[in-house]
């Protein structure tokens, strides 16, 4: 599994991923993941707006997924990595 945030220090874990590949793995898991707290923040000005509050987060989420699937899709491209799209999200915030 790797796990990235798309910083560059999670970019250098890719190394680790082709190496994996040259040894012949056949999947490695690519887990990007957003903390319950930063999709809270994100969250908040819809509260102050007074905004509907589910909406807000449909939207977010839609947006965060948009983002994380382009950035795979740079990542792919630049390392020769193939993954498949396997979204979950889990609101773990109350």
């Amino acid at each position: 599994m790797y796990t990235t945030d798309f910083s560059k220090d999670a970019e250098r874990g890719l190394e680790y991923v082709k190496k994996l590949k040259e040894v012949g793995a056949e999947e490695v898991v690519i887990m990007h993941v957003i903390d319950g707290e930063s999709l809270e923040a994100m969250v908040t000005p819809c509260i102050w707006e007074g905004k509907d509050v589910r909406k807000c987060e449909e939207k977010i989420e839609r947006k965060l997924k948009k983002d994380a699937r382009k950035r795979l899709d740079e990542v792919k491209k630049k390392n020769g990595i193939q993954y498949k799209n396997r979204d979950k999200y889990r609101k773990t915030f109350c």
